[in-house]
């Protein structure tokens, strides 16, 4: 299927925007050959892995991919039975690859969080959770409270979590259990969350070190590009003016920290980042001294 190169052309552009390592939310949809074959999602996840594993041969630099299973919240208990056992078989089967569970979709008009509750607590304790929560500016609702319900469920990350800073017990605990909150700034503003990032609540979480990674929602529905443009507002847009590269080298680190990586592919993955950061910031140093030099300055 056509799914395969679109998947694989996905990584191309994160990879070229410097994107090493992937974790990525998807909803298994529906995948079809012209001849009416319909791919089941144990088949659609083969596809994913032999892409991944394709593009690392093509890319040694490349270091995986791993898949969140986030189907839509907005579904009955029979779909949601089904959508947990399909989680289930498919984190049993490829525990490596898919490493966890959400549930997508408008929070202000879908179920809540605390309706799956239940049936999430007979999830094997191997199955991470990475939920959306808090992704509105109402405060008292439903979708704000999926943040309680996120939180006491253990998730290892909060997508959005834009309603944080309107529940203060919430922060002190999210820093003290050290999960982590994906801030997506362009999708904020796309979707009239926030109209001057100045004003984001982010600026809460980077000037008080909480666990923070930046993240890029939709970026393809934008045309935004898979990660950069985000960590540029996030940096120029939200943080303090007297943030530096250390903020920029803090969030990368974060990405791995705060990832799905087993002890091994952290380690892994911290040292061949940390080579491409020295080389990053050589070229840098090598283009600051060249450009003084070209307009008679010395250091």
């Amino acid at each position: 299927p056509v799914w395969r190169q679109y998947y694989y052309d996905s990584l191309l552009q994160f990879y070229d925007d410097n994107v090493h390592y992937l974790e990525f939310r998807g909803v298994l949809p529906n995948v079809y050959n012209l001849d009416g074959k319909i791919f089941n999602p144990e088949e659609v996840v083969e596809m994913y892995i032999e892409e991944t594993e394709r593009f690392k041969e093509s890319h040694p630099a490349f270091l995986g991919a791993k898949l969140i299973y986030a189907p839509i919240r907005f579904c009955n208990d029979t779909v949601a039975d089904t959508y947990l056992e399909t989680a289930v078989n498919l984190h049993l089967k490829f525990p490596n690859f898919v490493v966890g569970f959400d549930l997508v979709g408008q929070e202000d008009t879908g179920r809540p969080l605390i309706d799956f509750v239940p049936k999430l607590l007979d999830l094997p304790a191997s199955i991470q959770f990475f939920f959306h929560a808090g992704e509105t500016n109402w405060y008292g609702m439903n979708a704000d409270q999926n943040l309680v319900d996120a939180i006491l469920l253990g998730t290892k990350r909060i997508g959005h979590g834009y309603a944080l800073v309107k529940h203060p017990h919430l922060l002190k605990e999210i820093k003290r259990r050290q999960i982590c909150v994906e801030v997506n700034p362009i999708s904020n503003q796309v979707l009239k969350l926030v109209q001057d990032q100045r004003n984001h609540p982010a600026a809460v979480f980077f000037s008080d070190d909480y666990p923070v990674v930046v993240s890029s929602d939709d970026p393809s529905f934008w045309r935004a590009s898979p990660l950069s443009h985000d960590f540029f507002i996030a940096f120029l847009g939200i943080a303090s003016s007297r943030q530096d590269l250390r903020m920029l080298k803090q969030l990368a680190q974060n990405s791995i920290e705060y990832s799905a990586m087993v002890e091994a592919e952290r380690k892994l993955a911290l040292k061949s980042w940390q080579h491409y950061w020295d080389k990053a910031m050589h070229a840098l140093a090598e283009e600051i001294v060249q450009s003084r030099s070209e307009h008679g300055c010395e250091l």
